[in-house]
């Protein structure tokens, strides 16, 4: 999905066949939150991982009508009560990309130098996924 090319809604109902989303993972909040809201599936859960501007406000009945849940996710207050538990995390993703498990998407590679215009890229919405600076 490309912003401005269709709607948020619209992506998602096309890319999901009509269903909508089961889960949305949301680290931006705002009008994605509210737009999130519009296109999940029955009994969605909406994952609020943090919020880059004006933080959205959820439709209580968008939930009701869905049955959907909206909840709070702080990644690192967990591994902060329990550090093992981050040991864990790290091993298992690092298991996970070895083996071609997870890759994640870059869409650039820039040199540590150029970390403004990294910023750039990520500000105009011109990054489809990571944007990676890269050392030496």
């Amino acid at each position: 999905m490309l912003y401005g090319r269709e709607p948020f809604r619209d992506a998602v109902k096309r890319i999901t066949h009509g269903r909508g989303a089961d889960v949305v993972f949301d680290p931006v909040s705002d009008a994605m939150f509210e737009n999130s809201l519009r296109c999940i599936a029955g009994g969605a859960r909406i994952l609020v991982i943090g919020f880059t501007g004006r933080i959205g406000l959820a439709r209580t009945n968008l939930l009701l009508i869905k049955g959907a849940s909206v909840l709070g996710v702080r990644a690192g207050e967990a591994v902060r009560r329990n550090p093992a538990l981050g040991e864990v995390r790290i091993r298992e993703l690092t298991e996970w990309a070895e083996a071609g498990k997870i890759r994640p998407n870059i869409s650039h590679r820039l040199p540590l130098e150029d970390f403004a215009k990294a910023m750039r890229l990520l500000i105009d919405r011109k990054a489809i996924g990571r944007v990676a600076l890269t050392m030496g």
